[in-house]
């Protein structure tokens, strides 16, 4: 009987003989359990990511396509930075004249040229460079056009707040009627109409816009409804854009800072926010 048991043990240790009847079913069970399991989790996995890329592509690429015309919409001149050193300053020649053929109705037309400043313009921060020039109406002189030009930003911006009071609190009770400048005319700028001194003469026209280092101001007589004087204010708005409008490497920021507070000084004597 224990050599019966010993037989046992070591045929259940070592197998003797062929397989019980209930021992044959537990072998398959193992490995069929085990390969059946990673077999549906590999799936979703593969097929997740396809179907995700694709919508990603469409959505990022038809939005450019439709935003590309926009900047064209807006024909509108970008004024270049004018760095450290501010803009640089044209030759003045290229300046003269400033009133040219077509630039008026045919009854006006050019009349002296300088470069000192008339009274009116006393006022204003010094100009690096600066020319005048009347406008005649038959044989005698009916306005005149002004172009200031500065290197530093602040003190053209100062200029120009000068000019604008004068067509604001100062000038109310000359002017009929004061608005912004058309679209397109300066990066900003103002048109007035005088009012005139008697039923015997015919309203003006005054107009003040900004374009890059450049401050103009210009009044033309004769033109009740300023249509004259914003045609002209065009035309040289055109022919400044590619003479002024170029930069120069400039000041550092203490520089700026110093210029922007000599500019608000200016100002606040004039008694101009």
């Amino acid at each position: 009987m224990i050599r019966n048991f010993q037989w046992w043990v070591f045929c259940a240790v070592a197998g003797c003989g062929g397989p019980s009847e209930g021992q044959r079913p537990a072998v398959p069970e193992v490995p069929q359990k085990r390969l059946e399991r990673p077999a549906p989790a590999a799936d979703p996995k593969v097929e997740r990511p396809a179907p995700a890329e694709n919508p990603k592509v469409e959505e990022t690429e038809s939005p450019k396509a439709d935003a590309a015309p926009a900047p064209v919409e807006h024909d509108v001149f970008r004024e270049p930075d004018p760095g450290r050193a501010g803009f640089a300053l044209p030759d003045a020649e290229s300046l003269r004249p400033l009133v040219r053929a077509g630039d008026l109705p045919s009854e006006f037309s050019g009349g002296l040229i300088g470069e000192s400043a008339p009274p009116i313009f006393r006022n204003l921060p010094k100009a690096d460079l600066q020319v005048f020039q009347q406008i005649v109406f038959g044989d005698r002189r009916k306005g005149g056009v002004g172009v200031f030009l500065y290197r530093r930003p602040a003190s053209r911006d100062a200029a120009y707040k000068v000019l604008a009071k004068g067509f604001g609190p100062v000038g109310k009770e000359q002017f009929s009627e004061v608005s912004e400048a058309p679209a397109g005319l300066g990066k900003r700028g103002l048109v007035a109409i005088l009012i005139p001194a008697s039923k015997a003469v015919r309203g003006s026209g005054s107009i003040l816009f900004q374009r890059c280092s450049a401050v103009v101001h210009i009044v033309v007589g004769n033109d009740p409804d300023a249509s004259a004087a914003v045609s002209f204010a065009k035309r040289l708005d055109g022919r400044l854009t590619s003479i002024v409008c170029s930069a120069s490497a400039g000041p550092s920021k203490r520089t700026k800072a110093a210029n922007e507070k000599r500019a608000e000084d200016f100002l606040a004597k004039q008694g101009v926010k």
